[in-house]
């Protein structure tokens, strides 16, 4: 069972790898450099303000979303799911409690 919830100040910093992986399986030169490695300072900002959401499963996270609400909408700034816990829904679950 995954468990979508608010980022805990501890695991921020785990968010780098997550997001590396994720980013591996695309082709290169498909995401944009300027995209890779999504500062820990921004992480870090996004969860003092709500907007960091991981995916755990019983013992780590396999997935974060960052988000803003800019005027009546939501932004989505970042979303990563480990590879193999991909299409399993968890982009999806990040989605819909964003």
């Amino acid at each position: 069972m995954i468990e979508i919830r608010d980022c805990r100040e501890d695991e921020a910093g785990l968010l780098g790898q997550i997001e590396e992986r994720a980013h591996a399986i695309f082709p290169d030169g498909l995401i944009s450099e300027h995209l890779e490695n999504y500062p820990l300072v921004y992480l870090e900002r996004a969860r003092i303000h709500g907007s960091l959401l991981v995916a755990c499963n019983q013992h780590d996270i396999v997935g974060f979303a960052v988000a803003e609400m800019r005027e009546d909408s939501y932004h989505l700034f970042l979303l990563a799911v480990l590879p193999e816990w991909g299409r399993q829904g968890i982009g999806s679950a990040l989605l819909d409690r964003i």
